[in-house]
C-alpha cells in the first residue's frame, strides 16, 4: 500500500492568505506630500463670531443744510405737532438761540394740546362721560397755564417795544441830528478857507462819509431795537 503524504499544517502567518495560501499584494505606500493643514471648524467659527462682532463705526446722519443731526426720533414714522419740529429745536438749542426754540416750543405746545383735548373730549361723549374727564381736565389745565406764559412774553416784548420807542429811538436820532449839524458846520469853514475847486471835492468827499455815518447809525439803532425785546421776553 501506498503511503499517504501527510498534510502538513497550515502556518498562521498575517502576510498570507488561508484560502489559496498565496501572500497578499503588497499595500503602496503612501508618499507624504506638502499639503495644507486642514482648520478646524471650531477655529473658523471662532473667527467668524470676532467679525460678527466687530463694532461698525456709524456715519453721523447729518440736517439738509449739512448740520450734525441731534435729534434721533425719525418725523416720517411719527404723527406728532412738536416731533415735525424736534430737530429744529435741538439745533437752536445746540447754537444757543435759546429764546426763540421756548417760543416755538410753547406754541407747539399749544397746538398739540388743542388737538390732543379734540381726542379725549371724543371719546368722552361715546363713553357718556364714564371715560376721560380726568385727562380733560388735565389738558385745559395745560392750556391755561401755556397761554399764561405765552402772553407774558407777549407782554414783556411789548415793554421792549415802548422802552424802544420811547428811549432808545430819541437817543439815536439826536446822536445823528448832532452828526449832521457837526458836518454842516465843518463844511461852512471850510468854504471860507479854500478855493472853490477844492471846496466842491472836499463836500464830495463829506456826502461820501454823511451817507456811510448815517447807515452805521440806523444798523446799530436796529441791533439795539431787536435785542432789548428778545432780552425783555426772557
Amino acid at each position: 500500500m501506498e503511503k499517504k503524504p501527510k498534510k502538513r499544517p497550515a502556518v498562521v502567518d498575517e502576510g498570507f492568505d488561508l484560502t489559496d495560501g498565496t501572500p497578499p499584494p503588497k499595500k503602496k505606500k503612501k508618499i507624504a506630500t506638502d499639503k495644507p493643514a486642514k482648520t478646524s471648524v471650531a477655529l473658523v467659527d471662532d473667527d467668524l463670531r470676532a467679525v460678527r462682532k466687530k463694532p461698525k463705526q456709524r456715519v453721523p446722519e447729518l440736517t439738509e443744510d449739512g448740520k450734525k443731526k441731534i435729534s434721533k426720533i425719525s418725523a416720517t414714522k411719527l404723527n406728532s405737532i412738536l416731533g415735525d419740529d424736534a430737530e429744529l429745536l435741538q439745533q437752536m438749542l445746540e447754537s444757543g438761540d435759546n429764546d426763540s426754540a421756548m417760543s416755538i416750543l410753547n406754541k407747539r405746545l399749544i397746538q398739540t394740546s388743542i388737538d390732543l383735548i379734540a381726542e379725549v373730549e371724543t371719546g368722552i361723549r361715546e363713553s357718556n362721560g364714564r371715560y376721560g374727564v380726568h385727562s380733560y381736565n388735565g389738558l385745559v389745565q395745560s392750556i391755561r397755564e401755556l397761554m399764561i406764559d405765552l402772553q407774558a412774553t407777549q407782554d414783556r416784548g411789548a415793554m421792549g417795544v415802548s422802552l424802544v420807542e420811547n428811549v432808545i429811538r430819541p437817543a439815536m436820532l439826536d446822536i445823528g441830528m448832532f452828526l449832521m449839524q457837526e458836518y454842516v458846520a465843518v463844511a461852512n469853514e471850510m468854504k471860507l478857507l479854500i478855493e472853490p475847486e477844492v471846496y466842491q471835492k472836499f463836500r464830495a468827499v463829506q456826502k461820501d462819509s454823511q451817507a456811510r455815518v448815517g447807515a452805521a447809525v440806523q444798523e446799530q439803532y436796529g441791533k439795539i431795537r431787536d435785542q432789548s425785546i428778545q432780552f425783555l421776553q426772557r
